[in-house]
């Protein structure tokens, strides 16, 4: 372990990697989401299985969570605690609260909480950041516009 417990990146070179974390729910989410990651390395961390792929200087850290907000919210809890990130993004039908066409991706520019209940509202956060977009741009390159 390095220092403060975190693990160290796996690929060096001189540079500092910049940490993506991508949550999926369920097992057919995460495929679609390894299939634009290629090669991956296994990894686990407190008991979780992980897959990583390194591409210029990023590690994008791909994890399955399960169902529901309880299970995403233990998920994330578990790696976060062993691991920083610069970027945290939950795929799937977590942003599909709008119409759109099968395999459409879907980015969010909000991140909005209202509280286990759903009874505390809070004013959106804006999530808008050089590590989002270089995101966009990876997963641009990789999947086909028109599909």
């Amino acid at each position: 372990m390095t220092p403060a417990g975190l693990l160290p990146p796996l690929s060096l070179n001189g540079q500092t990697s910049t940490r993506i974390a991508v949550f999926a729910a369920t097992p057919w989410e995460m495929r679609a989401i390894r299939s634009a990651f290629h090669p991956v390395v296994e990894r686990t961390v407190d008991g979780m299985h992980t897959l990583v792929h390194v591409d210029r200087g990023q590690e994008y850290w791909l994890v399955q969570t399960g169902v529901g907000p309880e299970k995403a919210r233990q998920c994330a809890a578990r790696l976060l605690d062993h691991q920083s990130f610069s970027l945290i993004i939950s795929t799937g039908f977590a942003c599909a609260l709008i119409a759109a066409g099968i395999g459409a991706l879907l980015v969010g520019h909000e991140l909005v909480y209202s509280g286990r209940e759903a009874t505390e509202p809070v004013p959106p956060i804006d999530v808008a950041s050089e590590e989002r977009d270089q995101l966009i741009r990876c997963l641009q390159a990789r999947v086909p516009a028109d599909t």
